[in-house]
């Protein structure tokens, strides 16, 4: 994936959505997809205008770093 830009967060967690559908339902693998679509639901119930662009990029810096190493971990066999 290349370098993520951070202040689209609801076009990347549309990204992973896609990915984590995309996912094999095998026993370790689904385990990752779960964990996946919690960070996603979270994400999005999080999501909130805000006058203070900073803010919002450090909260949506972390949830793609949490997003991407599952992501590794998914794709990892």
């Amino acid at each position: 994936m290349s370098q993520p830009d951070l202040n689209n967060l609801r076009a990347l967690l549309d990204e992973y959505e896609r990915f984590v559908d995309s996912i094999k339902a095998t026993a370790s693998r689904k385990d990752v997809a779960d964990r996946m679509k919690a960070v996603i639901a979270d994400a999005r119930q999080g999501l909130r205008p805000s006058t203070d662009g900073t803010a919002n990029y450090v909260e949506a810096k972390s949830i793609i770093e949490r997003l991407a190493a599952l992501r590794k971990e998914a794709e990892t066999p």
